[in-house]
């Protein structure tokens, strides 16, 4: 808080933690060079070394974790906890990242991806409107992945498509560019990869399609 001049109401405990903060207000900061270079940010709960370290002007932000939105510059209204969660996120809005390098590619895009579980989302870089459960699930997206659900252990995890559902551990783990797909059950669509417009329903149902529509 070396440099505030009108900001109130705010705590920072560590090495040079919200250092640059002008105006900045209500925000509480813990660890070596959180927040470091907050101006106008107002609102932020920030924990760990480098937490929102290159943050300018973020507000309403919850940000738990080494490393956690460390070079997001430019955002609002977002989740992070764990290493590396949210990592150089600078433009979009409204995503929820919770596990180790959950969501950590993501650069841009409309936003509204929650991403649950250690590398859940890891991969995408402007995916938007996603939610994925689990460890790794869709880990290995595509950059573009959009409007997709994915709910268990690697459920989903090297899809480039969109607009899928996939519930259970490994469902519709292989699927690549196969769009419009519902897969419920452990292991369901597992071999998929181009098939679209499918729904399997039960344990290991349709495990061995790859590339059947319908």
């Amino acid at each position: 808080l070396r440099n505030t001049t009108t900001g109130g109401r705010n705590t920072a405990l560590g090495t040079e933690a919200n250092f640059r903060n002008t105006t900045g207000e209500d925000n509480a900061v813990i660890g070596y060079r959180a927040m470091r270079q907050n101006l106008t940010g107002s609102g932020n709960i920030v924990l760990g070394v480098n937490s929102m370290r290159e943050s300018l002007d973020g507000s309403q932000n919850v940000s738990m974790g080494y490393n956690a939105m460390r070079w997001a510059t430019d955002q609002s209204s977002k989740l992070a906890i764990g290493h590396r969660a949210l990592g150089p996120n600078e433009t979009s809005s409204e995503n929820t990242a919770v596990g180790y390098m959950a969501l950590t590619s993501l650069v841009s895009g409309v936003g509204g991806n929650t991403a649950i579980g250690e590398r859940a989302l890891e991969s995408t870089t402007v995916g938007r409107e996603n939610v994925a459960i689990g460890w790794r699930a869709m880990g290995n997206t595509g950059p573009d992945a959009r409007r997709s659900t994915a709910i268990g252990y690697q459920a989903m995890r090297s899809s480039v498509g969109g607009a899928g559902t996939a519930v259970g551990i490994e469902s519709m783990r292989f699927t690549t560019s196969g769009t419009e797909n519902a897969a419920l059950g452990n292991r369901s669509m597992y071999l998929n990869t181009t098939g679209d417009r499918n729904t399997a329903v039960g344990h290991q149902v349709m495990f061995n399609n790859t590339t059947a529509n319908r």
